[in-house]
């Protein structure tokens, strides 16, 4: 079972009987996006945002085929 779809945060509301989710960003969105605050914040970041964001999808991937095993 992958995780990498489910929300970071997920958010369920009832009104009248209805259900709502508001999902927002998945978990691989988010260990990305962290993934990406840490590379930019190096000193010796080389401005290269191309591989910024391929390094940090590289480095989310990781990190959820490494949870995976724990579920």
């Amino acid at each position: 079972m992958s995780i990498a779809n489910d929300p970071v945060y997920p958010i369920f509301e009832e009104w009248i009987g209805n259900v709502f989710s508001y999902e927002g960003l998945t978990k691989r969105e988010y260990f990305a996006a962290m993934a990406m605050q840490g590379i930019i914040s190096n000193p010796n970041f080389n401005n290269n945002i191309q591989d910024c964001a391929k390094s940090s999808s590289i480095a989310a991937d990781a990190l959820i085929k490494e949870l995976e095993k724990k579920s």
